[in-house]
Order: structure tokens, then sequence, then C-alpha cells
């Protein structure tokens, strides 16, 4: 039953927060901040795991000399978006000063079997207006890389924008991260 004459409660980044250093959240919960609103994250099952540690491992080295690689690390998107992408990837530049935080990623990646549909709308729309360069999906249903480049406003989407350019790579193929292109990671090492 939807309630009519209630206002929601819609929760900022920095509240959200402040909830896990509280205890008001448990920092084992898996919960993100999108819209305002609390959401679980979807349940890691061995396959995504597994591409989880693969995908750290393939793309770590290929990119250290320049680049961080985060794993499930909050990225905060506007005032009321906190989602916990599985892999972000910031420059050296970025946090080389003390008391630098991780705010400008140039590439997100997520993993995803169950929540491939969520991804593919929602995440995608709320990362193009995020102002990140790229966004990736490691396809586990088609052993496929997504690869989202070219944000712009769109608002027929969730979020208000959407990539101009989308392409699939499949697993014998190479793809190049748009901030690094000299740079080869070969689909296959992402699952």
């Amino acid at each position: 039953m939807a309630l009519k004459h209630v206002q929601e409660k819609r929760f900022t980044a920095e509240e959200f927060t402040r909830l896990f250093e509280t205890g008001a959240l448990s920092s084992e919960e898996r919960l993100e901040l999108i819209d305002g609103r609390i959401v679980p994250l979807s349940l890691h099952e061995p396959q995504h795991t597994r591409s989880l540690i693969r995908a750290t491992d393939a793309l770590t080295p290929a990119l250290h000399a320049t680049h961080y690689v985060g794993v499930q690390i909050p990225v905060v998107i506007g005032k009321h978006h906190q989602p916990q992408p599985d892999l972000s990837v910031y420059r050296r530049s970025a946090l080389d000063t003390p008391g630098d935080t991780p705010e400008k990623a140039v590439l997100l990646v997520e993993i995803s079997n169950t929540s491939l549909a969520y991804d593919r709308d929602e995440k995608a729309s709320l990362y193009a207006s995020s102002g990140v360069p790229e966004y990736w999906i490691v396809n586990l249903r088609t052993r496929q890389v997504e690869v989202y480049r070219d944000a712009a406003p769109d608002d027929t989407r969730a979020f208000g924008y959407w990539w101009r350019s989308v392409a699939v790579f499949n697993e014998g193929e190479i793809v190049y991260p748009l901030d690094c292109p000299d740079v080869e990671i070969a689909v296959a090492d992402l699952f």
C-alpha cells in the first residue's frame, strides 16, 4: 500500500555516510544510495566474485603506473547519490595530495548478472550524469563487455543523461580504456 499523504525522507550522501559512522547501518550491509533512497545491492554469487577478482587482477597491473583501481568504493554523485560500483578507476594525480578524495573516477565498472537491467538502465544513466567519461558493464550472461562513452543530456532517461556511444566487446577481443588508450585489456581476463 502506498501512503498518499506522507512525504518520503530522501537522504543526502552525507547523511547516508553518517548512518554507517554512527552504527545506525552496519558496514556489513551491502547498501548504496540512489536518488536519496537506500537500496540493497544484489548478493554476490560465485561467478560475480570470481569476475570481480579477475577484473581487479587485469586492470590493476595494466593501469598501475598512472591510475588506481578501487574495489567497491562508494562514489558520491551529487547530493543524493552514493552508488558502490564494483570497480572504479582514478588518475594517480587525483589522489597524490593528502586529504584528496576520489571524487572523479575516469572509469566505473559493474560486473553484472542478476542486476543487468538495473546496471544498463538506472546505473548507466546515473553514471552518465556524474561526468565520468566511461562506464563498463562486464556482462556475465553473454561474456561480453559493454562500453559506454560520451555522456549527453537525455530527458527520457532515469537521471536525465545517456551515452552517445555504446560498444560491445566479445570474449576474444581487446578493450582500451578511454583514459589510457595504449593499455590493452583482454575481455577474457575480466571473467
